[in-house]
């Protein structure tokens, strides 16, 4: 028997990941933009921010302060 092929992304979060996440956050964008310049589902981000709570707060300092603002 083959192995079964795996259908979309593995659904975990890189340190480039994070990392684009953040410069989305810092300029203003929302969830859905960060996520999608970070090329991650929506549900992804939302799975990592359970996970580790120190990250929603950190998303919520950068939304709050745009460093474009």
């Amino acid at each position: 028997m083959s192995e079964p092929n795996p259908v979309g992304r593995p659904k975990v979060m890189t340190p480039e990941d994070l990392h684009k996440l953040e410069e989305a956050f810092a300029i203003g964008c929302s969830d859905t933009e960060a996520c999608s310049y970070a090329d991650i589902s929506p549900s992804t981000l939302y799975k990592y921010q359970e996970e580790v709570p120190s990250f929603s707060e950190r998303k919520e300092q950068l939304k709050e302060k745009p460093i474009l603002k």
